[in-house]
């Protein structure tokens, strides 16, 4: 796949990043609470959850790194190494790593439009998993894997265990917060994957 052409879409990614944390710093800040993300910062020392944040940076330096040296010509830099991933029909590969990529960020953007913090949300997207935030972030690292092939862009998806991690945490303190509406949510919705009905079990 043309360099040109992953450099554009990288570009168009870091720009939904940057709209995302504008967009969510302002919704924060009009509810004036947070507390599920309180719960989750207070421990944002634990060596999972540092590990996350680092590798998440790790992410975004890449996407713009490939960016970068793409628009100004210098794209061997990054694929002519041993970590790069080279065999048949690779352009296809790295057109799933794209649509991966894209169905991620709809997830995230649905999911940050759908979520409010001054009551339990539990339609959109998350009326199938309790985190579809990090679902959509798990999903874009794994595309960008097969978007650029290369083993160093493996890094990110360091993150989940950390951003697992917090997860737990954020339900801890949407139990305390919302109690049995927030528990009886937890028996008919994953936490990352739809839980599936069984036929005897009522809609």
């Amino acid at each position: 796949m043309p360099d040109d052409i992953v450099a554009a879409f990288l570009v168009l990614g870091l720009v939904l990043v940057l709209f995302r944390a504008v967009y969510e710093s302002k919704k924060i800040h009009r509810h004036k609470k947070g507390t599920a993300r309180e719960g989750a910062e207070s421990g944002a020392n634990e060596p999972l959850v540092v590990l996350s944040a680092v590798t998440v940076v790790i992410f975004y330096l890449e996407m713009a790194l490939y960016a970068i040296l793409s628009l100004v010509g210098l794209p061997p830099v990054l694929t002519r190494s041993y970590l790069q991933l080279r065999f048949q029909f690779d352009s296809l590969v790295q057109a799933f790593g794209i649509a991966m990529m894209v169905f991620g960020y709809i997830i995230v953007v649905l999911s940050l439009r759908a979520l409010e913090y001054d009551r339990l949300v539990t339609s959109g997207p998350y009326k199938y998993v309790r985190h579809p935030q990090y679902v959509g972030y798990f999903v874009v690292f794994a595309g960008f894997f097969l978007l650029l092939l290369n083993f160093i862009t493996l890094a990110p998806l360091l993150s989940i265990p950390g951003e697992v991690r917090m997860a737990t945490m954020e339900e801890e303190s949407m139990t305390k917060e919302f109690g049995d509406s927030y528990t009886d949510y937890q028996k008919v919705t994953g936490k990352f994957f739809p839980k599936i009905k069984s036929a005897k079990q009522p809609d």
